[in-house]
This record gives C-alpha cells, sequence and structure tokens, in this order.
C-alpha cells in the first residue's frame, strides 16, 4: 500500500485536475492541494504549475511520475502475490489484436502446458489502452506492435514483422503496382489508436503521402473481420505478416507487391521501466517466445 499522498500525485497527474482528482479519491480539494505541497515540500521541487487555467507537470513532476507508476504497479504485484501465496501464481499478460490473435497462440499454449503452476490471464487491447493499463498496474507486461515512450517503458524485441499489402485472391488489381495506383482502391484500416494504423501512417509520411492520398476508406478494429472483408474483394489492406501468412500460403490471399515501398516493424515486450520485477518478465518472454527467435 503506498502513501497516500503518492496516490494523489498519480492521480492528478491522471486527471490533470485537482478538483477531478479529489473526485476519483473521495477527498476534498484542499486536502489533494495539501498532499502535493507535502511532497513538493519533501522533494524541494516544484512538481505542478498553472499556464492560465490549464495545470502542467513539470519537469521534476514528470520524473517523479514515471517513478511513483513503476513503485505502484510493483506494490499492486506485491500486495497480490501476499494475499495470494498459497495460490497458483497469476500472470497477466496484455497484446494487442495482431499479435494476440495471430502471433502469440501457438507459443502461449506451449508455455502454459509447460507451466500448470501459473495462472494466465491474456487482455486483448490497442497499443495505447494496452500502455494505460500498465501505467495503472493492470497487466504485468505488454506485447505490442505500436509506437511507446522508451525513456518511460524497458521492452525486449521480439521480433521485426514485415506489413504486407493484401487483398482476396480474385481481387481485381495486378500482382505488381506503384503505390500511386492504390490510391483509387479502397483501403481496409484499423482504428486510432492501433499500432498496425500508426505504423501504417507513419511509413506512408515517410514516403511523401497521406492517409487522405485514399478518398475510399473502410475502419475496423477486429483484423479477423478485415480479412474476411479482404476475401469478400472489398479492398485492400496493409497487416502483418503473421495474419496473413496462413491465407497467403493456401491461396485465398495474395500479397500486391509495391516497388521501393517495404515495410516493416518491431514487435516488442514492455513493462514499467526499473520494475523490481523487470528480470521476472524477461525471462517469462524469452521462454514464451523463444531464446533462439528473440537472439536472432
Amino acid at each position: 500500500m503506498l502513501d497516500f499522498r503518492i496516490e494523489t500525485f498519480l492521480s492528478v497527474c491522471r486527471n490533470m485536475s485537482y478538483t477531478k482528482a479529489a473526485n476519483e479519491l473521495y477527498i476534498t480539494q484542499p486536502a489533494v492541494s495539501q498532499h502535493i505541497k507535502s511532497l513538493e515540500k519533501h522533494y524541494g521541487a516544484k512538481l505542478f504549475f498553472y499556464n492560465g487555467k490549464k495545470l502542467i507537470l513539470t519537469e521534476q513532476g514528470e520524473l517523479l511520475r514515471q517513478f511513483f507508476e513503476s513503485v505502484h504497479h510493483d506494490s499492486a504485484r506485491i500486495e497480490d502475490m501476499v494475499r495470494h501465496i498459497h495460490t497458483k501464481r497469476v500472470i497477466r499478460l496484455g497484446a494487442t489484436m495482431s499479435i494476440g490473435g495471430f502471433y502469440l497462440p501457438e507459443k502461449l499454449s506451449r508455455y502454459i502446458l509447460a507451466h500448470p503452476e501459473y495462472n494466465v490471464t491474456l487482455t486483448i487491447q490497442d497499443t495505447r489502452d494496452l500502455l494505460k493499463m500498465l501505467d495503472n498496474g493492470e497487466v504485468d507486461f505488454a506485447m505490442c506492435e505500436g509506437y511507446f515512450n522508451r525513456s518511460k517503458y524497458d521492452n525486449l524485441e521480439l521480433e521485426r514483422e514485415k506489413i504486407l499489402c493484401l487483398c482476396g485472391k480474385d481481387y481485381d488489381i495486378p500482382e505488381t503496382v506503384p503505390i500511386e495506383q492504390l490510391f483509387s482502391h479502397r483501403i481496409i484500416l484499423r482504428e486510432n489508436g492501433s499500432g498496425n494504423r500508426e505504423v501504417f501512417e507513419r511509413m506512408l509520411k515517410a514516403q511523401g503521402y497521406e492517409l487522405n492520398n485514399f478518398p475510399n476508406r473502410c475502419v475496423v478494429n477486429d483484423p479477423h473481420t478485415i480479412i474476411q472483408l479482404l476475401l469478400l474483394k472489398t479492398g485492400i489492406s496493409f497487416l502483418y505478416q503473421t495474419v496473413g501468412e496462413k491465407l497467403l500460403l493456401c491461396g485465398e490471399l495474395r500479397e500486391i507487391e509495391i516497388p521501393n515501398f517495404q515495410m516493416e516493424h518491431a514487435f516488442n515486450a514492455v513493462w514499467n521501466k526499473d520494475s523490481v520485477f523487470a528480470d521476472t518478465y524477461r525471462s517469462i518472454v524469452v521462454e514464451l517466445i523463444g531464446s533462439e527467435q528473440i537472439e536472432s
């Protein structure tokens, strides 16, 4: 259990409002102010300031936020371990949809069968929500393909995955086309907050293009549904190779080759920086994914 002043500080950081923090914690706003002042006196630094009516976290406050979030996560983990010391240990894993739905299941099955002493929970969310869950101590570590703040999270790269332009086997488009010829086709995209969507938009921008170059768009928050739409000749999509791999092999999907436009991005396991459980998380990930695969 953390010092309640730290809980108050983290609540203010989440809400960037003393009033909202007071409502979240069921205490008065003067009590919130007193807790923050007490921390500022203890550390000899200003943690927040106002720019007009907007509350801003100082540089010193940001350092404390990162540290306290890691401590908060570890504290919750230790409390859970103490309460359930005579029951099976729980591993709380988060994964993005592409990883959790396609890349991970066989690996996770092997790990679960090899470790009957553990109970495993797997939460599937997009990258943005998984990082929030890490901050809140709701998952121990997460496997994601999106971008993350490397000064805030430790990570272990799992592998680099190709991103392919895919369509159904009978979709009316040549096998090789310049990217400009794709703009007249409907593109089926993941939602905002998805790592796949963010990676694609950044790589598109690096080539001097943007999403608006595709006037016909369909947004779907589930890669399984995107695949079904591709099979029904609804359009094209940019997906990780692991997502379409089985249907590519059996010929139901096909890749559209784009000259001078090759894309790949890393799958990463991430956890809170400076966590006391960092070595434990790392060893679990290495066994789960396979040390040979990670080292290669």
